[in-house]
């Protein structure tokens, strides 16, 4: 048959009789690449430990303290990944202080928006560069919530995602709207 079909060609053809899947499905074509995970074949995995999921995960995810430069209670290999840090180098270097890798021109902003959202509600979302261990700066976009030990003490648990790439697009949008709006004015 061919597509596209009308309703009524498609009525008659599907319920006329029972169909192979071979008869309705278009071909599968095998992947160029025998390992790739798209067209790999299910097989059952083990489930990943919590601890393991989060590591691996392609985003930062971590727990700081309510002090004046957030530091790091707890911090996913992701977060390390993505900035270029081990977990040795963000202590000798940072002393575990989130604020530490947040580009300098953002420092004042971060720390007063994640404190000025703290006093509305338990839950804070942001956009802000850090810089990488290479010293380029990244965008990132970061949200996070409160949570409380059962002694009361307060932390933020937050997860981070590298938004460089659409920052640049965004970016690149307004720089070119107000480049015609200046021609058009």
């Amino acid at each position: 048959f061919n597509m596209p079909m009308t309703l009524q060609e498609f009525e008659r053809f599907y319920q006329a009789k029972p169909h192979d899947a071979a008869e309705i499905l278009p071909e599968i074509v095998p992947p160029e690449h025998e390992n790739s995970m798209a067209y790999a074949p299910f097989r059952p995995a083990q489930p990943m430990r919590m601890e393991e999921i989060v590591d691996n995960a392609h985003a930062g995810i971590f727990q700081v303290g309510m002090d004046h430069e957030f530091t790091f209670l707890t911090c996913n290999e992701g977060y390390r990944r993505m900035l270029g840090y081990t977990a040795r180098q963000m202590d000798e270097k940072f002393k575990n202080q989130a604020l530490g890798f947040v580009h300098p021109d953002d420092v004042d902003y971060v720390n007063e928006e994640i404190r000025r959202q703290l006093n509305l509600g338990d839950t804070v979302t942001i956009e802000f560069r850090v810089v990488k261990a290479n010293g380029n700066p990244i965008w990132i976009l970061g949200t996070g919530n409160v949570v409380k030990n059962r002694h009361g003490n307060a932390s933020l648990v937050v997860v981070i995602v590298d938004n460089n790439r659409i920052k640049a697009q965004n970016l690149s949008t307004q720089q070119q709207a107000a480049f015609f709006d200046s021609i058009l004015s």
